[in-house]
């Protein structure tokens, strides 16, 4: 297991980081996303199939949740946090989805076979003209051969507002 570095990141690009990056940042970046010599296409072929999951919470119903998340799932948003059931998550998902979704990746990690963790910049639009940028991370569990959401969490950019 590799520990954090004071003052360094421990995934996504030095060029991208929040942080100041730590010189070893890359490295373990590198080496923690391929672990076990994955082939770069396994990697990226997860990855996209991910995505596509992500893009139908994001404009998809009761149905798309129903689908993709785990019995439970951990959530923070700005207005609440914690842990729900996946039926009272799905419950909560309106008929007003979003639209216009543009997503940028900005860091893949799988850390074991089972478990995929994922951070991305959106921004979409609810309605005629409610528009909404976040930093978003999701974590997914591998259970049954299936890919499971088991944590999503979003932060509001500063030209957005609340969240999916």
């Amino acid at each position: 297991m590799h520990a954090a570095q004071p003052g360094g990141v421990l995934s996504g690009t030095p060029e991208n980081a929040l942080f100041a990056p730590h010189p070893l940042a890359r490295v373990w970046h590198m080496a923690c996303t391929n672990r076990g010599g994955k082939p770069k296409e396994a990697i990226m072929n997860l990855q996209d199939n991910l995505l596509a999951m992500e893009r139908k919470l994001w404009s998809g119903g009761k149905a798309a949740y129903e689908r993709t998340l785990d019995d439970d799932c951990l959530i923070a948003f700005i207005q609440m946090a914690g842990v729900s059931s996946r039926d009272s998550i799905a419950e909560q998902a309106d008929a007003n989805r979003w639209h216009e979704l543009d997503i940028e990746v900005e860091g893949f990690l799988q850390p074991t076979d089972d478990v995929a963790l994922l951070t991305y910049h959106a921004s979409a639009v609810r309605g005629k003209d409610e528009p909404y940028e976040a930093r978003v991370s999701s974590g997914y569990v591998k259970r049954g051969g299936d890919w499971k959401m088991m944590f999503h969490q979003q932060t509001p950019l500063a030209s957005g507002k609340e969240g999916a």
